[in-house]
C-alpha cells in the first residue's frame, strides 16, 4: 500500500467518525448573537475570549459544539411514564381524559445535533415524589434509544417500586 493510498484511507475513516467537540468564541444575545471563531481546544478558545476589543462593551463567551465528519443522523428516543401511588395503584391519565392507562409511551425523533435531552443509549430511569402527588406517590420515567431496553428497565423498576411499597408503605426507588 502506498503512502498516498494509506493517507486517503485515513482521511475517509476520519470523515465517518463520531462527532467531536470543538470550542467556539461567541458574543451577543438574541438577534445580536454570533459565533466569532472556532478552536480545536478549550484552552485556545479561553485564551481568545480573554482578549479585549477597543469597544469594551463587548464580552466573549466560550461554548462547545459538535463537529461532524459525516452526515448527522436522526435519533429516536422512547419514553415510558406511569404514576405509582403509595397504595400500590399505578397508571397514567392524560389531560382531559377520564380513563386511566397503565402507562404512557412516547417516542421522539430529532437530529443528533439538536436533541431536547442528552442522548440515552442506556436506560435513563427517574422516579420523582413531588408535591403534586401530595406525598402519596410519584412518577416513574424511563427514557432510552433502545425500545426493548426501555421496556425492560420500566418493568424492572416498576416491580422494584411496588416491592418497596410492600416493605416500607411508600413508593420509592
Amino acid at each position: 500500500m502506498t503512502a498516498k493510498t494509506r493517507q486517503r484511507k485515513v482521511s475517509q475513516a476520519a470523515e465517518l467518525c463520531d462527532p467531536t467537540q470543538i470550542w467556539v468564541v461567541s458574543s451577543g444575545s438574541y438577534s445580536d448573537y454570533s459565533v466569532l471563531a472556532a478552536f480545536t481546544s478549550k484552552s485556545l478558545a479561553e485564551e481568545a475570549a480573554k482578549m479585549q476589543t477597543v469597544d469594551s462593551y463587548r464580552s466573549y463567551r466560550v461554548e462547545s459544539l459538535q463537529s461532524f465528519g459525516r452526515p448527522p443522523t436522526m435519533i429516536t428516543t422512547f419514553k415510558i411514564t406511569t404514576t405509582i401511588w403509595d397504595n400500590g395503584e399505578s397508571g397514567h391519565r392524560c389531560a382531559g381524559e377520564s380513563d386511566v392507562h397503565p402507562y404512557w409511551k412516547s417516542e421522539r425523533s430529532e437530529p443528533e445535533f439538536d436533541m431536547m435531552y442528552q442522548r440515552a443509549q442506556r436506560p435513563d430511569v427517574r422516579f420523582v415524589r413531588a408535591p403534586v402527588y401530595k406525598n402519596k406517590g410519584g412518577r416513574l420515567d424511563v427514557r432510552c434509544e433502545d425500545e426493548q431496553a426501555c421496556w425492560q428497565a420500566f418493568s424492572d423498576n416498576l416491580v422494584q417500586i411496588k416491592t418497596n411499597i410492600d416493605v416500607t408503605g411508600k413508593a420509592t426507588l
